[in-house]
């Protein structure tokens, strides 16, 4: 809590201003938005469980509607069977006899299914065999091959309800495509005494049933089945379990069987983050039970979208509350806010500013002081960046100068020496070198040139130094072409390669080698010294005694300043390398331009 207050003490008035005309709006709209939700929440939970308690009152009075027109037919049905006595001796009559009655007969079986739309066919047959039905299409022969029990005038009457089956019968060709039906059979030796009949059937379409149950609209999460008293699927979700038992069937992660013996009354489970509620209904006289599973889907949809229209409000709300809070606190803190820009450009070097003046008379007296400030610093900044730069002069000059004295002193030395042991030929070379060497040290010391005539210099003071030790010491370049014609700092290498001959040889030994390799690596040029020499215990610049090295040290960080780098790796009895580092300046720009550019 500590670190968010103190994060609010540090942002600026403006904002705080905004946060504060935001804060008090919004708060109010979630106070009175939660209050509706917790309400709008209650209300579509209600809606739903009644628009679920009618969808199952429905379903239930469409089923026992088809049940109740089931009794009826049946009743018809069984008045023309009982009170008919002329089926009995039905083979004993005549053909014409029999033709009559067998007229008679389904003429009155087809008045009844028109009567009765429920009913797809009626079906009769009596104890010798023979058969009368609505269906003039009927195959017989296949009805008696299916009956689910063999007519047996010893048999007690009854009545069984077939769960769907494919009606093979219906039809006198293939019955593969044969409807679903599901069929009432009375077996009636308990209704008459002659024992003439002995089966009524009656079919009732599937689909009859089907629609009653689908016509209402239900959410995919829901589903409801039908099932008999003998675990028989009569209606399932999916029409390939129907006639099946429910105890075989897995609908979702529902077992249908487990599920209709399980619930006596509403029950509620948690699936898969959602909460359903099971109901179970007992249909025709208990020997149906229709059970619905209402999960909160529709629940869940119904306050999504209240939800979509509270978030819109919401968001609407929240962009005018935004959109006030900003014009006002900008109104307010504009004057501020401008004079903390000019600030912070002036931070960042730019001195060459003056900020309006405000019409408030307070702030105007506050901007009118920064102006004069401003002014004052940018006199101060100029005499400052002349003074360094002068001084910056003199110490390069100041450094200069002790290496033309010292170099001077040695090349004079040498062409001594060799004026008394060599040739005229050579002491002319060695003055031309000589001549070279003293053009090229003369040179402005602010000057950077060119890697090449760095090497050339190198190569014309070895030369020079050779004839003193009698071409003892070889010099070897690696250097990449692209790395020629760049600048380099003027007399870099000759105090490491001077260096090199002096302490790091003997002068009459054999095989001295000094290699000097340059390559570029990531935007900056790497030059390396290294002598095979006799080595010495290095142990960091401040205890070198020479001017040398510490003097190139100290001109790299005046010129480049952290960019630069130099190391020193010695060891006694191998060698010596000197490694200097610095950025690439390329040799299409003047030095004393990319060496303040560098500064800045």
């Amino acid at each position: 809590m500590r670190k968010w207050i103190g994060k609010f003490k540090t942002i600026s008035i403006q904002k705080k201003m905004a946060i504060a005309m935001l804060v008090t709006p919004v708060l109010s709209s979630l106070i009175i938005l939660g209050f509706y939700y917790n309400y709008t929440r209650e209300f579509y939970r209600e809606k739903v469980a009644i628009f679920q308690e009618n969808n199952r009152k429905n379903m239930t009075a469409n089923v026992n509607n088809i049940l109740r027109q089931i009794d009826t037919v049946s009743d018809q049905v069984l008045g023309l069977a009982v009170l008919s006595s002329e089926f009995e001796n039905y083979s004993e009559k005549s053909t014409y006899d029999r033709l009559l009655l067998y007229r008679k007969i389904t003429s009155q079986l087809t008045n009844i299914c028109i009567s009765n739309d429920t009913i797809d066919n009626i079906y009769i047959l009596d104890f010798d065999g023979n058969g009368f039905s609505s269906n003039s299409e009927w195959n017989e022969e296949v009805y008696k091959e299916e009956l689910a029990e063999p007519l047996s005038r010893d048999q007690q009457g009854k009545t069984v309800i077939l769960p769907p089956h494919r009606a093979a019968y219906r039809y006198r060709g293939n019955g593969d495509k044969a409807p679903y039906m599901v069929s009432m059979l009375i077996y009636l030796n308990r209704y008459t005494q002659s024992g003439a009949i002995g089966l009524i059937q009656m079919d009732i379409p599937y689909e009859k049933i089907r629609k009653s149950v689908e016509l209402l609209e239900m959410t995919q999460s829901d589903f409801s089945f039908i099932v008999d008293e003998n675990d028989y699927l009569i209606y399932a979700p999916d029409s390939a379990d129907i006639g099946k038992k429910a105890s075989n069937v897995v609908y979702g992660s529902y077992n249908l069987g487990g599920l209709w013996e399980k619930v006596n009354a509403d029950y509620k489970k948690e699936n898969n983050g959602e909460q359903s509620l099971i109901k179970k209904v007992a249909l025709f006289n208990k020997k149906w039970y229709l059970i619905q599973v209402n999960s909160d889907v529709m629940f869940r949809e119904e306050l999504g979208k209240i939800q979509n229209t509270w978030l819109l409000v919401f968001v609407i709300c929240l962009l005018c509350a935004l959109g006030l809070s900003l014009s006002l606190s900008h109104s307010i803190t504009k004057p501020i806010a401008g004079l903390i820009k000019s600030m912070g450009k002036v931070s960042q070097g730019n001195f060459n500013i003056q900020v309006e003046k405000p019409d408030n008379k307070d702030l105007a007296e506050l901007v009118e002081s920064f102006n004069t400030m401003i002014l004052e610093v940018d006199v101060l900044m100029k005499e400052n960046i002349q003074k360094e730069h002068e001084k910056t002069r003199m110490e390069m000059m100041a450094l200069n100068a002790k290496i033309n004295s010292h170099f001077l002193y040695n090349t004079l030395n040498t062409i001594k020496w060799q004026a008394i042991s060599q040739s005229q030929m050579d002491i002319a070379n060695s003055i031309v070198a000589l001549t070279k060497i003293l053009e090229y040290s003369c040179k402005n010391t602010l000057d950077m040139v060119a890697l090449r005539e760095e090497i050339q210099f190198i190569e014309d003071y070895i030369y020079i130094q050779n004839m003193r030790y009698g071409s003892s010491v070889v010099v070897k370049y690696q250097i990449e072409d692209d790395c020629r014609e760049c600048l380099v700092l003027k007399m870099l290498l000759q105090p490491i390669v001077e260096n090199a001959l002096i302490h790091a040889f003997d002068n009459s030994g054999e095989g001295n080698v000094i290699t000097v390799t340059c390559k570029k690596n990531k935007g900056h040029m790497k030059i390396s010294v290294y002598d095979n020499g006799r080595g010495f215990q290095y142990e960091g610049f401040d205890k070198l005694t020479g001017i040398g090295l510490n003097n190139i040290k100290d001109r790299l960080e005046l010129n480049f300043g952290t960019e630069s780098e130099m190391q020193i790796y010695s060891v006694i009895g191998e060698g010596t390398r000197v490694t200097i580092v610095f950025p690439i300046v390329e040799g299409g720009k003047a030095a004393d331009e990319s060496l303040t550019d560098r500064r800045r």
